[in-house]
């Protein structure tokens, strides 16, 4: 059966891409620690791993499993149920996700399984899909609509809320168990998935925990995965493949330097062998796997890998995942949970004959016996044997139920079948099947149609089964299997109740041989737009078959056993034909496939073209032609100016006329073509006429004076479309290829020029040009020269200069300049009265003939001039800003001072001091100092010059001090007090040293934090670095830490009456606290919050009820506490409405072994046991069971040593009897 599904992945909420590298995954903990403690989980694993490496994939056909349709072809649907368990957050919060952001976990659970994610590579290039859609269960296991999220509030479980839930090895938490049982769903109908707050525990190579899940075969009670809320993205889809099968990637390596073992890559390491054995990792690693020497590339980006860029599965974990899902998880495959109510796909087949029923089992146990795969005809069934199957010692499969349909088998008179069926793995089984042929409702000896004895566990028991000609057809027939604890050799019957085991029945239902189709086409080929035809035919179709044709997939044309329709290349065309004939295996069959090969109309083209067109006149031109769909004969007609010429060939040669048009018809035979002629286009040849070539030079200057460039240019006629010039100077060849030439001539040279030319069709390829004689004169260079009559002279006296020219010609021109701006007269003599660095030249611009220049730029001459200069000084002090009675340093630096200078120092305008540029004294505050210069330098302005003043700062001494003050004293013990010092006068750098009780402690900071002893004395000893300072040091006041003991309250009940209290009547609760006086009171009737008191209030009145309360109190306090809340031992008050014990012996309840170390059994032989729970001491519930008979067994090895209770629930006589009894666990 199939549904179509379509798949919308929103991947807004989450990112693929890297996890942190300190979140781990903890299956491999997990499932060792399991192992251990569970002989049958071990023995399963092993029976798991010895099937994978004989490829033992007995059901890998799974007809009866739910397949949707999605982006990459079919898809097993796998319902999966998220358990969250919150601790009172709000939906939407991280830790209580909404289901909006679950729904989008599953979508993006979904393309990482596809490879869809654009992270993912793309299929067939490294990216794998797994045929795998996960949907969330829309049904409960009692059929009510669900969303497939379940929300808990685990706060009551101890230490759940801090430390969350407890995984082997760790000592914090809840334990799994407990956790789990808040919301737990049938693990072979569902995956479930917990989301926590937290983990405790231990995952490969460190790490904390981001998730865990187990591996096909563990106990139902913790069968599934866990994820930390903050973990789910990165988690989910690797934890999901520990859940079906897949181990680590590095399993066997313990570190990053140990490779695991290969020597058989289906049963070492991971046992997939296109996943390369590695150390475990972390990060991306490139480069070499130093365990094959291969590249750490793909299996570094391996979802099952550590690493931080995991983006895809092998091909070789898809095999080994769908081999786990069918053989060890195929009931999730059969399970409608992920169907709303009421659309299940079931048949509605009648039930067949009524047959006895087991109606008990002789131990109720947790042997892993029972019928596992179930394989029979078109049957593929997968069950969980006794313990797994909820301790259902017998199941109906021949009617449809509310988490799966009815199980049929179809089978043919006179064939021969194979049933196959799985056994458990912990024990040898021996397994026996019955048909009811003749649908009379019992068993006969004839219709025993297997009997295995097996000596190990896990065994396939097999049968080949021939279906008698006798048996009742078309009518549903029973079939039933057992399989028991292989303890000797005596056979099941098929009405007895099992000992350990289980009995199975399913649906026969013998048929006839289904129909047979066939079509076939009168054409392989057809031209597009043309109509092809096809035939049907059927055998078993019976009298009135009817067909139902389809064109790639879909339905087309009517119903009859011929088709014709116009095609598309590549359609696919098939047939389903439906027999009209009753009681087949299958009523229907699909034909095989015609694929349609379409050919497409052509439309001929012919195009010519010409090898060497534009030639000269005599010369042959050759043409090309290009036909296009012209078939394979085609014909080809040349014309010239529309007259046919030459041959039928897709060459033509000819020599043309100017202006001559040449075109070709084609004329093909190729299949589907629009018309069989086609024109091509036309050219026009281009024929020229010869000529002669012919070269003229001229020159731009000539009659120039020596050493000017000379420039010539040529002008060439019929030189072609690339001439070449060579130009000649007195008959040598100079210059470049170019028509023009440059160079410097002598007086007399010959220049000319030889043309070679490429003209089409020339008659010569050379020319010489006319020849040009140069005429050349002499050249002459003008010079300059200055000199000063009187230089270095006084400020305002007049300097005389004169100049010499050479080569300056008839009229020579002079232009001086002071400091290059133009100065007087044009004259060879120029005066002026110069400033002191004056710089003075002259330019001369000559008229001689054939000049090399007609300029000339003189030497320079600087004027040095002497000016009038001004004396000054300043002083400086080297200490100012002193203590009193220090010393104070001055310096003088003087200006235009000449040679020896002279300094008069003052203090307050009295002189002081000696004749020198420095003075030491020592002042008072505020004295203002100051010198004055005397200089005899040169030309004075003035002989005197006054320095500006400074005034002295002279700084008393000061005295350092320093106070404590703390935040927070009188504090409770383990708890940090924090400690300020205040300095005053400590200077820019201040040091603290922190002492307690006299001995250092603590950092040079103000600031002082430490966790005190009560009494300890803290001070501060501050070392000032301030100014002037009396003394360095300072000692502050003292504190005295108060510190507070750290008390440990508890709470306990009594109870008024404590026992026989009448129904209806209070009962007044005492909550008795030690070692508090302010608290707080949650008071809990059977785990629900009822009351909150405040001290002193500590009693809880309540009336005695018929099923009695158990009642617990949470005592919460404040202060200098061990934990802010206590919880009390639960107290259960018996009431006087039944005598518990009585009532007990005449309901002939037994509990027993108790006390018990790993199972405790329950047997009721009066009324029928309804409910049951298993509380600890504290009223937390560990367990809710599913009662399905009134024998039970609980299992208690995953507990801890201690006291609990069972709540049993008994209706008897009409009437709902609760009885509590105590068990305890060694």
């Amino acid at each position: 059966m199939k549904k179509i599904f379509s798949l919308i992945i929103t991947l807004s909420l989450f990112l693929y891409g890297t996890h942190a590298q300190e979140h781990r995954c903890a299956a491999t903990e997990a499932n060792e620690y399991q192992k251990n403690i569970d002989p049958q989980f071990a023995k399963s694993l092993e029976l798991q791993k010895q099937q994978w490496i004989n490829h033992n994939m007995q059901g890998k056909n799974n007809p009866a499993a739910l397949v949707i349709n999605g982006p990459n072809g079919p898809e097993y649907q796998v319902p999966i149920v998220f358990h969250i368990i919150h601790t009172g957050q709000a939906i939407g919060t991280p830790q209580n996700p909404s289901d909006a952001t679950i729904q989008g976990l599953v979508d993006y659970l979904n393309a990482v399984y596809a490879a869809t994610l654009p992270a993912n590579p793309a299929v067939g290039s490294g990216g794998v899909n797994i045929p795998i859609r996960f949907v969330l269960a829309q049904r409960t296991p009692t059929c009510q609509a669900t969303t497939g999220v379940n929300r808990v509030d685990g706060s009551s479980l101890a230490g759940y809320t801090t430390y969350g839930v407890r995984m082997q090895g760790a000592t914090q938490g809840a334990p799994e168990t407990s956790v789990k049982a808040l919301s737990n769903w049938r693990n072979d109908m569902y995956m479930n998935i917990w989301i926590v707050t937290g983990i405790q525990g231990a995952a490969a190579n460190g790490g904390s925990v981001a998730g865990y899940a187990y591996f096909p075969g563990v106990g139902s009670d913790i069968d599934g995965v866990v994820l930390r809320y903050d973990q789910t993205q990165w988690a989910i889809a690797h934890e999901l493949g520990h859940s079906f099968g897949l181990y680590h990637t590095f399993e066997g390596s313990s570190g990053p330097t140990v490779c695991p073992g290969n020597a058989n890559c289906v049963a070492d390491g991971d046992m997939v062998c296109d996943t390369d054995p590695h150390a475990l990792v972390s990060g991306c690693p490139t480069g070499t796997n130093t365990c094959t020497n291969n590249p750490y590339t793909p299996v570094v980006y391996n979802i099952m890998n550590y690493s931080s860029c995991p983006n895809r599965f092998s091909a070789g974990q898809k095999d080994r995942l769908i081999f786990q899902l069918i053989n060890f998880r195929g009931s999730l495959l059969t399970s409608l949970g992920g169907l709303a109510p009421g659309s299940s796909p079931a048949t509605n087949i009648a039930a067949p004959a009524l047959a006895c029923v087991p109606n008990a089992i002789t131990n109720m146990n947790t042997a892993d016996v029972g019928p596992r795969n179930v394989s029979f005809a078109n049957l593929s069934y997968y069950s969980t044997g006794y313990t797994n199957d909820f301790h259902q010692f017998y199941i109906d499969n021949t009617t449809n139920g509310c988490m799966k349909n009815q199980q049929v088998a179809n089978v043919t008179a006179g064939n021969t079948y194979t049933l196959s069926i799985g056994t458990g793995a912990a024990n040898p089984e021996k397994t026996y099947a019955w048909i009811d042929w003749n649908n009379d409702g019992t068993f006969q000896a004839g219709e025993n149609v297997m009997a295995i004895f097996a000596t190990t566990g896990g065994a396939l028991a097999t049968a080949n089964i021939v279906v008698p000609s006798t048996a009742v057809s078309c009518t549903p027939l029973r079939m039933r299997i057992a399989s028991d604890f292989n303890s000797g050799s005596a056979p099941l019957t098929a009405c007895a109740n099992p000992v350990y085991g289980q009995v199975e029945d399913f649906t026969v239902i013998v048929g006839y041989n289904a129909p047979v189709a066939t079509i076939s086409s009168t054409t392989s080929t057809n031209c597009s737009g043309s109509a092809q035809s096809f035939t049907a035919t059927a055998s078993n179709g019976g009298t009135a078959p009817s067909y139902q044709w389809k064109v790639n997939g879909t339905n087309s044309g009517t119903n009859n056993s011929s088709f014709s329709y116009t095609p598309s290349n590549g359609d696919v065309v098939t047939c389903v034909v439906t027999s009209s004939l009753t009681c087949l295996t299958n009523t229907s069959d699909t034909s095989n496939a015609i694929t349609v090969t379409v050919t497409n109309s052509v439309t001929p083209l012919i195009t010519v073209a010409a090898t060497n067109n534009n030639i000269c006149s005599g010369t042959t031109m050759n043409f090309t032609a290009t036909a296009t769909n012209g078939g394979t004969a085609p014909n080809y007609q040349w014309k010239v100016n529309g007259t046919n010429t030459g041959t039928n060939s897709s060459t033509f040669s000819y020599v043309p006329a100017n202006g001559d048009l040449v075109t070709c018809t084609l004329t093909g035979n190729a299949t589907c073509a629009t018309t069989t002629t086609a024109n091509s286009n036309s050219i026009t040849a281009v024929v020229t006429g010869s000529v002669t070539p012919t070269i003229s030079i001229a020159a731009a200057n000539n009659n120039i004076c020596a050493g000017t460039t000379m420039n010539f240019t040529a002008t060439a006629t019929n030189g072609g479309t690339a001439p070449s010039y060579q130009w000649k100077v007195n008959g040598a060849n100079s210059g470049t290829n170019s028509n023009t030439f440059s160079y410097v001539p002598a007086n007399g040279d010959l220049v000319t020029c030889t043309l070679t030319g490429n003209a089409t069709c020339a008659t010569t390829t050379t020319a010489n040009s006319n020849s040009i004689t140069a005429v050349v004169t002499g050249s002459v260079t003008p010079t300059i020269n200055i000199a000063a009559a009187n230089n270095n002279i006084c400020t305002g006296t007049t300097m005389n200069f004169t100049a010499t020219a050479t080569n300056g010609g008839t009229a020579p021109s002079y232009q001086w300049k002071v400091n290059g701006a133009n100065s007087g007269t044009n004259s060879s003599t120029f005066s002026y009265v110069p400033a002191n660095g004056d710089l003075v030249t002259c330019t001369l611009t000559g008229n001689a003939t054939c000049a090399t220049t007609t300029t000339a730029n003189s030497n320079s001459i600087t004027a040095v001039v002497t000016g009038s200069v001004t004396p000054s000084i300043s002083i400086a002090a080297a200490n100012n800003n002193i203590c009193a009675g220090t010393t104070m340093n001055f310096t003088a630096t003087a200006t235009n001072g000449g040679t020896a200078p002279g300094y008069q120092w003052k203090v307050n305008g009295a002189n002081s001091g000696t004749n020198s540029n420095a003075f030491s004294y020592v002042p008072a505050n505020g004295d203002v100092v100051t010198c004055v210069l005397t200089s005899n330098a040169n030309c004075l302005s003035s002989p005197t010059a006054t320095s500006s003043s400074i005034t002295a700062i002279v700084s008393s001494s000061v005295t350092p001090q320093i106070t404590l003050a703390v935040t927070n004293n009188n504090i409770c013990a383990g708890k940090t007090m924090n400690f300020t010092a205040t300095a005053t006068n400590g200077g820019t750098s201040p040091a603290y040293q922190w002492k307690v009780n006299g001995a250092n402690s603590g950092t040079n900071s103000n600031a002082f934090a430490y966790v005190p002893a009560n009494g300890d004395v803290i001070s501060c000893t501050l070392t000032s670095n301030a100014t002037c300072a009396a003394t360095t040091t300072a000692n502050s006041n003292n504190i005295t830490a108060i510190v507070n003991p750290t008390l440990t309250a508890a709470v306990s009940l009594t109870a008024n009456p404590s026992s026989n209290a009448t129904i209806g009547n209070p009962i007044i609760y005492t909550a008795n606290v030690t070692n508090a006086t302010a608290y707080q009171l949650l008071w809990y009737a059977n785990g629900i919050l009822v009351q909150t008191t405040n001290s002193p209030v500590n009693t809880y009145t309540r009336p005695a009820a018929a099923n009695p309360d158990t009642i617990r109190a949470t005592l919460k306090v404040t202060g200098c506490y061990t934990d802010t809340a206590y919880t009390s031992s639960s107290i259960v008050v018996s009431n006087k409405g039944t005598g518990i014990d009585q009532l007990a012996t005449e309901l002939g309840l037994q509990v027993y072994p108790n006390p018990a170390s790993h199972i405790v059994y329950i047997d009721v032989s009066k009324g029928k046991l309804s409910d049951l729970q298993l509380i600890n001491n504290i009223g937390q519930v560990m367990e809710q069971y599913t009662v399905r008979n009134n024998k039970m067994s609980i299992v208690l090895r995953q507990y801890a040593v201690g006291i609990y209770h069972l709540k049993l629930t008994i209706r008897y006589n009409g009437i709902d009897y609760v009885i509590i009894r105590k068990v305890v666990k060694e």
